[in-house]
């Protein structure tokens, strides 16, 4: 379960600013279920037509429903965009982001995830679009309950061709491939 709300104020044609706060209530089968409250500060810049920057910065606290763990970490977002040709056909991203995600394999056990994105966005029709995204990601386990003991860490690199068809406005069909290199303790 989640809720968040965010207040935008642009402080020039082409800055903006907001303040926002998210709550999250997060039900693990078979484990520990926990909350967190997040505070964030974005900033959002676009000084040209083909250069935009995006970024959100704050505090995270999470806490276990038991008790057994809790925490204050930063997260954060950043993307820088490009449209390589000026024309919005073709664009460049590179985005950097530290986000905290529940395990799907390990028991009581989160994860905080660290990576960088680099993807490059051509729009070939109208309706057909392809993407070729190249990344790294950085994965340290936590325990969520007390008597768990959390040591895994993942490292992997990975590219992810993509081709999406707008069937219409709200719906579209996508098929891609990813290719991951993955050295996990």
């Amino acid at each position: 379960y989640r809720g968040n709300a965010y207040f935008d104020y642009a402080i020039a044609p082409k800055t903006k600013v907001g303040l926002g706060a998210s709550y999250d209530y997060t039900t693990v089968d078979g484990g520990t279920n926990y909350s967190y409250y997040e505070l964030n500060f974005r900033f959002s810049w676009a000084p040209t037509s083909r250069l935009s920057f995006n970024s959100t910065f704050g505090a995270m606290y999470l806490q276990s429903a038991g008790g057994g763990f809790s925490d204050t970490t930063p997260v954060a977002t950043l993307d820088l965009n490009y449209d390589i040709f000026g024309t919005g056909k073709t664009s460049a991203t590179l985005a950097l982001n530290r986000s905290y995600h529940p395990s799907a394999l390990m028991m009581n056990q989160s994860y905080f995830s660290n990576n960088v994105v680099l993807t490059f966005t051509q729009h070939v029709s109208e309706r057909i679009l392809v993407t070729l995204a190249l990344g790294y990601e950085f994965a340290d386990y936590r325990a969520t309950a007390a008597d768990v003991t959390a040591t895994r860490k993942d490292n992997f690199f990975y590219i992810r061709p993509n081709l999406t068809y707008a069937i219409s406005r709200s719906l579209s069909a996508s098929v891609f491939y990813q290719l991951s290199k993955d050295d996990s303790s």
